[in-house]
This record gives structure tokens, C-alpha cells and sequence, in this order.
């Protein structure tokens, strides 16, 4: 049978108490205020053994917390295992076909667009500005404002030529 802890509670007068797990802390605050006082107080002892709860819901509070915890354990994980098959069906086709193959690649879709150079390719890396954001580039060496198109993408890096017409 597991010990159970027991809670002393010492009533010092009206509105005073002071409570421990142990004697010797009650003792200890009787004496300090029995020096501070002059006198002691009143007092009334009052013992409390908290009784273990059967309820499945505060048994992880009190009483025996590691069979509740483990058999919780268990029905997460059956639960969740039994979720993947539904989760598959219902959440985990994705068969549709789209018509816009460059939705979220936004360097593949400036492929073949024609734009003046900001900044001067030098030793193969430049810049160009497309609407509102730069992107660095890569071709051969041309002077800022040369027109160019862009015939590439390698990452975030545009590939680009001289536009010859």
C-alpha cells in the first residue's frame, strides 16, 4: 500500500493559519510566533489524509497515475494508426491535372521575355529589374541598357543572350 502523504494544518486565531507535511514545520512556525507574540497563540491542530480517487478522470491527479497514463498511451496510438487509412482515402489523393505547369516557378515563366539590362554583365553575372524585383543573371559580358532575352533559369539565376532583333 503506497504511503500516503498527511497534511497538518495548525488554526492560529481568527484569519491565521499555517499548514505543513509535517510536524516539525508547524513547530517551527509556533515557535516563531510564540517569540513574536509574547505569548502563544491559540491553536487548534487539525489532521487531513487525502483520500485516493476511483474516478478515471483525477486518478492522474491522484491515486495511481502511471496505469491511466499508460493505457491513454495505448489508445492514442491505436487511434492514430487507425487514422492513416482514412486520412489516404479521404485527404491523400491528389490526382488533378492542372494546365498551368508554371503556376509557382515564377523564373520559368520569364522564359522568353525581352528586357534592358540594369546593371552591366561583368565576368558572366549582371542584373535586370522585372516589374518590381530584381534578378541576378548570367551570359556574356554586355554593357547596362543592352536589350536581352532570357532563354533560362538555373535556381533564382536568369540565363540570357543578346536579343537580336
Amino acid at each position: 500500500m503506497p504511503v500516503r502523504p498527511r497534511m497538518v494544518v495548525l488554526l492560529l486565531g481568527p484569519g491565521y493559519a499555517a499548514c505543513s507535511f509535517s510536524n516539525t514545520g508547524l513547530k517551527a512556525a509556533l515557535a516563531f510566533l510564540s517569540s513574536s507574540a509574547g505569548s502563544p497563540p491559540e491553536i487548534m491542530l487539525v489532521s487531513a489524509t487525502p483520500k485516493t480517487s476511483r474516478n478515471s478522470v483525477t486518478e492522474t491527479i491522484s491515486g495511481n497515475p502511471g496505469r491511466t497514463m499508460l493505457w491513454q498511451a495505448i489508445a492514442w496510438v491505436a487511434f492514430s494508426l487507425a487514422l492513416i487509412p482514412a486520412y489516404r482515402h479521404f485527404l491523400g489523393k491528389n490526382d488533378q491535372v492542372t494546365d498551368q505547369t508554371l503556376l509557382n516557378k515564377k523564373g520559368a515563366q520569364l522564359v522568353g521575355q525581352r528586357v534592358a539590362l540594369e546593371s552591366a554583365i561583368v565576368a558572366g553575372v549582371g542584373r535586370v529589374k522585372i516589374g518590381d524585383a530584381f534578378w541576378q543573371v548570367r551570359g556574356p559580358d554586355m554593357p547596362a541598357g543592352t536589350r536581352i532575352i532570357i532563354t533560362g533559369v538555373d535556381s533564382m539565376i536568369l540565363i540570357v543572350e543578346a536579343d537580336r532583333d
